[in-house]
C-alpha cells in the first residue's frame, strides 16, 4: 500500500482471514486523454482528445451487479421467466432485467450446477448431501437423495429430451481416491439409473444435444449417452479435458479446453455428432461457453499475466464457422467471468467468480450500474493516490504528472508545472487547494495554476503530510518526521505541538472534530485529540487489542469513525471517548462521510500469495451511523492509500484504484437503494 505521501508506508502486520470462494442504454463511461491509456476496456473502444479537452467515450460495455447478503455466485441459466438465475451459498438468486437480485433459501442445501427441468423447476446438485435438489418458482424445495450410491461424485446436472435429468458422477476422485465413476439418469418423480464409467474417465460437465443424446467432457475428450443408456467415449489426443461444453448453433458440440497441451487453451473444440473434431484457435484464453440467441457463440476469456490470468478477463463471441468477432474486457480487470447465460430480452448475464457479483452486457437501454468506472490508469492518472471533495464541489486528485481539478460542471484541468511527482496529501479551499509535496513546508495551488510554498517556520528536515481545516480557519498537519501536530495560519505562520503525546508514537492521519478540537490516529494504539490551544486528550480505552487506528473522519452523527487497517474494523469515538467497533471482512483503509448520511470507507485485498489473493477483493464499504455495515468488492488489489475516497457529484462516492485499467471510479448509493443493496439504509 503507498499512503498518500506518495512514499511506500509500513505496512503493520495483520491476519489473514479466509475468503470464499440510466442514461439511457447503460454504457459504461470512460474519461480518458488521448494517448495515455495503458489498457483498453474494450476491445472496440476508440479514444480521442488532449490534455485540454477531455471527453466521454461511449461503448457497450460489461457492467457490475452486486449481490446482497450471497457469494460465489455461479452456474446462471435462464429461468421460464425469462430472467436470469444462478446458484449461491445457501440459496438460488434471480437477476431482474434492471439489475436487482433476489435470493430464495435452500436450507440446508448448497447448490451446485442450477439447471432447468422438463417440469418448468430448477433442479441442481446438493453439494452438501451429494443428493439433488429441486426448486419450483414458488421456492418450494424438494431433496432426492435415495437410490444414489454411496461415495458418488455428483458433479453436474442437465435435462435431456427424453425428459429426465442427467448427473455426471466423479465417484472419489475429487479426493485423489479412485472410486466408481457413473452417468446418472433421474426421472422428475425420483427414479435413478445408474450408467458406469471406466476409471479415471472423469465425466464432468453435462449438456442436451442436437442430435437428442446428452454429451459431456472427460479428462481425455468427451463423452455421448443415448436416452437407452448406450455411452460412447471420445478421445482428443491433446487436450487435458475438463472444459464448458454446449450445444452449438450450428448442430456441433463446442468444448473449451482451460489447460492444453496445444498452449494455453487458446482454441476450442468443434465436435461433430459422428465424434470427429476439429480445433479451432481463438484469440485469447477461453474459460467458459454458450449459444447465444443471436446464433453466435459467447464464452468467457480467463485473461493473462502473473496476477493469475485478471488482466484481460471477460467475454467474446464468434460465429459458428470460427470468425472471430468482438470482445469485452471486465472493465475492472479484478474478476474471472464464469458463467453465462441470455434472458428472455438478449441482455447477457454473467457471474463474477469469487466477486459476489454479476456482469451484464446490454444492447438496448437499461438501467445503469451504481457501480461505474470514471478515469482509465495512465497519463495524468497514472499514479493517483490521493482524493478530495472542494467546498464548490470540485474533485482534486493528486497523481505522478501533477494534480488534477475536476470542477462541478465536469470541466478538468491538469496542473502539472513544477508538481509532477510532488504532490501528496490534498486540502481544497475555494478554487484552490492545499498540498504537501514530500519535504519540507506546503504549497498552496492557486485557481491560475500558480504554486505558493510555505516553508518559513517549518523545523528542519521536517515532513508535514496529512492535512485538514481547524476551526480557527487554520491549515493543520501531520509532521510525520517530527511525529508532531502541526498547524499553519493562513498566513504561513507555524507552531508544532509535541506535549501531552505518547513518546512512543505514529501519528497518520488528522481530521476536524465536532468539539473544536482536531482529531488524530495514532498507529501506536491511540487517537488524540488537540484543542486549539495545543491540549492533549489521549484515547485507548475500547479500541480492542493490538490497536493500529488508520484514517478519521467526523461523522453526520457527530461522532468520529475511523478505521483500522490492521484489525479490519470500523470504529466510532464519540467526543467524550467512548468507543464501538464492528469488523469488517477486508481492511479497511479510507474513510469519509457519503452524500447518502453514512459513512463510506475503501478496502484492501488480504496479503496473501497472488493465487490465495483471489477470494480476498478490494472495493468499498458503507456503515450507517446505526452500525448496518455492507462491503462492495470490485478488485482483488490492496488499497491506494488512507486519502481515496470522497464524496464526489450527483451524489456518489468517488474512489481510487491502485491497479488494473481503472484509476477512478464511482459507486452510487442512490442507486444501490433502488437496487436493494443497501440494507439499513434508513437507519442514519
Amino acid at each position: 500500500m503507498t499512503d498518500h505521501s506518495g512514499r511506500r508506508g509500513s505496512r503493520p502486520a495483520r491476519r489473514v482471514g479466509r475468503g470464499r470462494r440510466y442514461r439511457g442504454a447503460q454504457r459504461v463511461r470512460l474519461l480518458v486523454l488521448a494517448g495515455v491509456l495503458a489498457w483498453p476496456v474494450a476491445s472496440n473502444t476508440a479514444f480521442a482528445g488532449a490534455e485540454s479537452g477531455w471527453i466521454q467515450e461511449t461503448v457497450p460495455g460489461l457492467e457490475r451487479f452486486f449481490v446482497q447478503g450471497a457469494s460465489d455466485p455461479e452456474e446462471p441459466v435462464q429461468g421460464p421467466d425469462g430472467a436470469v438465475w444462478f446458484d449461491v451459498e445457501g440459496g438460488i438468486g434471480r437477476i431482474a432485467a434492471d439489475g436487482t437480485v433476489t435470493v430464495r433459501p435452500t436450507p440446508g442445501m448448497q447448490p451446485f450446477r442450477l439447471t432447468v427441468g422438463p417440469d418448468g423447476a430448477f433442479w441442481f446438485v446438493d453439494a452438501n448431501r451429494n443428493a439433488v435438489g429441486r426448486m419450483d418458482l414458488s421456492g418450494a424445495v424438494t431433496l432426492f437423495d435415495n437410490g444414489f450410491r454411496r461415495g458418488a461424485g455428483l458433479l453436474d446436472i442437465a435435462a435431456g429430451a427424453d425428459g429426465n435429468l442427467w448427473i455426471t458422477d466423479r465417484g472419489d476422485s475429487l479426493t485423489g481416491r479412485p472410486g466408481r465413476e457413473a452417468i446418472w439418469r433421474l426421472t422428475p418423480e425420483g427414479q435413478v439409473t445408474e450408467l458406469p464409467l471406466r476409471r479415471n474417465t472423469f465425466a464432468s460437465q453435462i449438456t442436451r444435444g442436437p442430435d437428442g443424446n446428452m454429451w459431456f467432457t472427460t479428462s481425455s475428450g468427451a463423452g455421448r449417452v443415448t436416452p437407452g443408456g448406450v455411452i460412447r467415449l471420445i478421445e482428443f489426443p491433446t487436450t487435458d479435458g475438463q472444459g464448458s461444453i454446449t450445444s452449438g448453433p450450428d448442430g456441433n458440440i463446442w468444448i473449451t479446453e482451460d489447460l492444453s497441451l496445444l498452449g494455453d487453451g487458446n482454441h476450442l473444440v468443434r465436435l461433430q455428432p459422428d465424434g470427429t473434431w476439429t480445433f479451432v484457435p481463438t484469440r485469447g484464453r477461453v474459460h467458459n461457453i454458450a449459444t447465444g440467441p443471436d446464433g453466435n457463440l459467447w464464452f468467457t476469456l480467463q485473461g493473462r499475466g502473473f496476477d493469475y490470468g485478471l488482466r484481460g478477463s471477460g467475454v467474446g463471441r464468434m460465429a459458428p464457422n470460427g470468425a472471430p468477432l468482438e470482445t469485452w474486457r471486465e472493465p475492472f480487470g479484478g474478476s474471472f467471468v464464469g458463467g453465462l447465460a441470455f434472458d428472455a430480452a438478449g441482455t447477457l448475464w454473467g457471474t463474477l467468480e469469487e466477486g459476489q457479483s454479476l456482469v451484464r452486457l446490454a444492447f438496448s437501454p437499461s438501467a445503469p450500474s451504481a457501480l461505474e468506472p470514471l478515469l482509465a490508469r495512465g497519463g495524468a492518472m497514472r499514479g493517483a493516490r490521493a482524493l478530495a471533495t472542494g467546498p464548490d464541489g470540485s474533485m482534486w486528485i493528486t497523481a505522478r504528472e501533477g494534480i488534477l481539478r475536476v470542477d462541478a460542471t465536469g470541466r478538468r484541468t491538469l496542473f502539472r508545472r513544477g508538481l509532477a511527482g510532488e504532490a501528496g496529501a490534498l486540502l481544497p479551499a475555494s478554487g484552490a487547494v492545499w498540498f504537501t509535496h514530500g519535504g519540507r513546508g506546503i504549497a498552496r495551488l492557486n485557481p491560475d495554476g500558480s504554486v505558493r510554498r510555505y516553508v518559513r517556520g517549518f523545523p528542519r528536515r521536517s515532513r508535514p503530510d496529512d492535512l485538514a481545516f481547524g476551526p480557527d480557519g487554520a491549515v493543520w498537519f501531520i509532521d510525520r518526521a517530527k511525529r508532531a501536530i502541526g498547524r499553519m495560519s493562513l498566513s504561513g505562520r507555524v507552531h508544532e505541538f509535541t506535549r501531552g503525546l505518547a513518546r512512543r508514537r505514529a501519528l497518520l492521519t488528522i481530521t476536524a472534530g465536532p468539539d473544536r478540537r482536531m482529531w488524530i490516529t495514532d498507529q501506536y494504539g491511540a487517537i488524540d485529540a488537540i484543542s486549539m490551544s495545543g491540549r492533549v486528550q489521549r484515547f485507548t480505552r475500547g479500541l480492542g487489542r493490538h490497536p493500529q487506528p488508520t484514517a478519521i473522519t467526523t461523522g453526520p452523527d457527530g461522532n468520529l469513525w475511523f478505521t483500522q487497517y490492521s484489525r479490519r474494523r470500523i470504529g466510532r469515538i464519540t467526543p467524550l471517548g467512548k468507543v464501538r467497533l464492528w469488523r469488517t471482512r477486508e481492511p479497511p483503509a479510507s474513510i469519509a462521510a457519503g452524500p447518502d448520511g453514512a459513512l463510506w470507507f475503501t478496502t484492501s485485498s488480504k496479503e496473501r500469495d497472488f493465487i490465495d489473493i483471489l477470494g480476498s477483493y478490494s472495493g468499498v464499504g458503507r456503515i450507517t451511523t446505526a452500525g448496518t455495515l455492507r462491503e462492495f468488492p470490485v478488485r482483488p488489489v490492496q488499497t491506494t492509500g488512507y486519502r481515496a475516497l470522497a464524496a464526489g457529484p450527483e451524489g456518489k462516492v468517488w474512489f481510487l484504484l491502485e491497479q488494473g485499467p481503472i484509476a477512478l471510479a464511482s459507486i452510487n448509493p442512490q442507486r444501490l437503494a433502488e437496487l436493494g443493496e443497501l440494507p439499513g439504509s434508513c437507519d442514519h
